[in-house]
Formats: structure tokens, sequence, C-alpha cells
């Protein structure tokens, strides 16, 4: 746990943070809540929700992923909106030899990741298009990524396969989870839809997209995807 050891101290140097943190993501959860502004994602108390998102949920679901082989053919791995590195850094001492990029868009989080990574391998991306030349079999994790979406479908379009063509998709959604970030209704065809009702329309979606389930972790922590 050296690297999460060392995540907390660049959060605490960068930002001089004082106080209990489990009161700060409280006061944090309860803002995101009555405003639902997404804003809530450039304050640096956001950083040890995603700091403890990956300590508490998404390193299991990375640990899965590579016990399982997901990306054992891939040439490529790409950690899709990955936060600090965390996983990153994960995946590349799995898998010395292949590529690994981190992408987040969040100023604070790269403001981490970069002193993070260092040393690692992994490169830092914030602009998905520079990865749309990728040749050879890449691999995509998002964990716990697509509920920050409210019109995931059309987000993920966007943001993920109009730049990037996986063979390989790894991901867990926590649609129903209360947690900052995470909506109370999503949009689906222009329509508000319950949150419960989001994930089947959503793995649905990938299914369209040329996508079969061939593994998936305890309580679908993470499911892993395969192109036909």
């Amino acid at each position: 746990m050296q690297i999460l050891k060392k995540a907390r101290e660049l959060i605490e140097a960068e930002y001089n943070f004082k106080g209990d943190v489990e009161k700060l993501r409280a006061r944090l959860r309860k803002e995101w809540y009555r405003d639902l502004d997404e804003e809530v994602y450039q304050n640096p108390a956001h950083l040890w929700e995603v700091y403890h998102c990956y300590a508490d949920w998404t390193k299991v679901a990375v640990r899965a992923a590579i016990r399982k082989g997901a990306f054992d053919k891939c040439h490529t791995i790409v950690d899709f909106f990955g936060g600090i590195g965390l996983a990153a850094i994960d995946y590349k001492e799995a898998y010395p030899d292949k590529a690994v990029y981190l992408h987040t868009t969040s100023k604070i989080e790269l403001k981490i990741a970069r002193k993070l990574v260092k040393g690692t391998g992994v490169q830092v991306i914030s602009n998905i298009r520079k990865l749309k030349d990728l040749k050879g079999k890449i691999g995509v994790s998002a964990l716990e990524i697509f509920e920050h979406f409210q019109d995931p479908i059309n987000i993920t379009q966007k943001l993920l396969f109009d730049y990037i063509d996986p063979q390989v998709l790894v991901e867990c959604s926590s649609f129903t989870v209360e947690s900052i970030g995470h909506w109370p209704t999503y949009i689906y065809n222009d329509m508000s839809i319950d949150n419960k009702k989001v994930a089947r329309l959503f793995h649905k979606y990938i299914r369209e997209q040329g996508f079969e389930v061939t593994d998936r972790g305890w309580n679908n922590r993470p499911i892993i995807w395969d192109q036909l």
C-alpha cells in the first residue's frame, strides 16, 4: 500500500488540508445533492473522494481484472477518467511491457497524477483525441465512471467511442449508489429516468457497440466485455 501512502502525502502537501477527511467528504456529498453542480470536481476536497473510491472500491475491480487476464492480449491499456493514477499504476505493474495511459480532464487530478506516476512508465493525457491513432489491440478500463455522466450513453459515445475503438472494455458502474457526482435521475433519449433503470439500458448500449460479456468479478466488480 505504499502507493496509497504516497498519494495521500501528495494530496496533503499540495492542498494543505486540515481537519477530518470524512467530514470534508460528507460536506461535499451534502453540497452535491443540494446543488447537483459539476463544479464539485474542481474542489480540492474531491481528491479525497477519488482516493477513497480507489482504496475502498476500485482496487478490488482492478485486481480482479488483472487476475482474470482481461488485458492479457491487449497492446495498450487506457484508464478512462482514471483519477489520480492509482489504477493505472496497478496496470503498469501487472503489464510492464504494455503502454498504459491515464486519462483525466480534471486539473486538480492532473496535478497530483503527474507526480504520482512519475517513474512508473504510465503516460498521462487530458485529451482523449490524442489516442485516436492508437494501433494494435486496445483495452479500456472505466471503473466507477459512467454513473458520473447524467446522459451516460451520449457522453460515453462522444468522449470514448468516437475516438477509441477498444477491443476490451472493463467497467463497473454504481448508478444506484449515493455518492458525490452520482445523479438521482439520468437522461435517456432526452427523457429523465430513475437511476435504478439506467444500468440495464447502458449495458444494452454497450452490447450494441459490438461487445459481449466474457467474464465478471464478484458482484460485477468488474464486468469484462470483449468485442465480438
